[in-house]
């Protein structure tokens, strides 16, 4: 992460087509349903401007672990990103993002994680700061929930 830190301070990636997402999932009731939370903060403010409080049920939407939690709320947020996103660096609590890898090798290769241009990463993060308990907030709330909702900020 810090080399794309690095990239974005030099000038190589634009600040203003950077996203950042803080991101938790849980696994609720040994399986039976999964709920993932994230914000998305614009690297050029630093402020939030999408929040995803997502639940998927298992048998109804046919994942079976954390890791398809992940990719499916992933794709779903890589096809609403801006157009003009160039980078989506993802940071989350969660073992599954040991390590500083691109997500097709984490995650598997599919044409659904792609969108031209885009670049996306993802790591552990060892904090649970701010945004990450925001992060953990909205996974909670739809894992109560039962159903998912996405919310634009501003």
């Amino acid at each position: 992460m810090e080399d794309v830190k690095a990239d974005v301070e030099d000038g190589k990636t634009d600040a203003n087509k950077t996203v950042k997402a803080s991101l938790v999932v849980r696994n609720i009731n040994d399986g039976l349903a999964y709920s993932v939370g994230m914000e998305l903060i614009r690297e050029s403010d630093g402020e939030p401007f999408r929040v995803y409080s997502l639940y998927y049920d298992a048998a109804r939407d046919e994942i079976h672990s954390k890791r398809q939690a992940v990719k499916r709320a992933l794709v779903r947020v890589i096809k609403e990103l801006p157009k003009d996103t160039e980078l989506l660096m993802v940071r989350s609590t969660n073992r599954l993002f040991t390590g500083y890898k691109n997500i097709a090798d984490k995650l598997g290769h599919t044409g659904d994680l792609s969108q031209s241009g885009l670049q996306v990463y993802m790591r552990r993060a060892n904090t649970t700061g701010s945004r990450m308990k925001r992060a953990d907030m909205l996974s909670s709330d739809a894992a109560d929930r039962k159903e998912s909702i996405v919310s634009d900020l501003y």
